[in-house]
């Protein structure tokens, strides 16, 4: 398994320190948050993909992913105001095409919360239309879709392995596929090796991090109630060769440098125990 930076953690500094400091631990790769001040999908469009592409090239640091991160912003595919609906796909549009421009491998998308009060029926079509509409852009411009699952404080919707299987049955796209973070199984009570199971090679990526059973809390290795060392080893069992990103989040805000070092650090020290056994 490869191992990625997640951006994400490190908004408070410049775009080029996640690029500094991913190379200086020697990451595979990089995942792109897409949040300012960091690679805002209209901002990458307007122009800032220069800037993106030049950092990759200087710090010889491969783009894998890119997430535009629709918690922070106010789009939705279930929005039940049709003009918000529409405006939220042409958002996410434009992150597939930026997706494609950075050469990334893929575009994480969770579809987030759909709100209360909702009929079950109408939201799960509204975010099969729009992620129908999605699917077929990715196909256009030459880029994957991959659904992540969230916990059950983030969303009500995709949730676990059987809903990633139940979209991508409906949505029927050869550009679509699926990933695991590692948070949603273990906080929606269902094993992480469910995702392997089902999903086969289709499972296509890792959000490679501990947690807590009853919190959405995305922690370095060893500081969660998850068996790591255990996961990692299931994860190999499985033969899967492509990325874990160590996304790491406001739980670390105090120096997020220091803590990203930690979280590698911790992550590769298992994986030389593991191969060493």
């Amino acid at each position: 398994m490869k191992l990625s930076f997640f951006t994400a953690s490190m908004d408070k500094y410049p775009l080029e320190k996640s690029f500094q400091l991913a190379k200086e631990c020697g990451y595979d790769g990089i995942e792109i948050c897409g949040i300012r001040p960091h690679a805002y999908a209209p901002d990458l469009k307007n122009g800032d993909i220069i800037e993106l592409l030049a950092l990759s090239e200087k710090y010889a640091m491969p783009i894998i992913g890119y997430e535009p991160y629709q918690a922070v912003h106010p789009y939705s595919i279930m929005h039940q105001r049709k003009d918000w609906r529409e405006e939220s796909i042409e958002y996410f549009k434009t992150a597939l095409e930026m997706t494609a421009k950075m050469g990334a491998n893929f575009m994480v998308m969770a579809p987030g919360h759909p709100g209360y009060g909702r009929d079950v029926d109408e939201k799960w079509d509204m975010m099969i239309d729009g992620l129908s509409v999605l699917a077929r852009y990715a196909e256009q411009v030459g880029t994957v879709m991959v659904l992540e699952t969230v916990t059950p404080w983030e969303s009500t919707m995709i949730t676990k392995s059987d809903d990633i299987v139940k979209v991508m049955r409906q949505l029927n796209s050869p550009n679509v596929k699926g990933m695991l973070d590692l948070v949603a199984p273990l906080t929606n009570a269902e094993p992480a090796s469910e995702y392997f199971e089902k999903l086969g090679k289709d499972m296509i990526h890792i959000h490679l991090v501990d947690g807590h059973l009853d919190a959405e809390d995305h922690l370095i290795a060893g500081d969660g109630d998850m068996a790591f060392r255990e996961t990692i080893e299931m994860i190999n069992s499985y033969g899967y060769d492509g990325y874990g990103s160590l996304e790491i989040f406001e739980e670390y805000r105090q120096d997020p440098i220091l803590f990203n070092k930690k979280a590698v650090r911790t992550v590769r020290q298992i994986i030389a125990e593991i191969e060493s056994a």
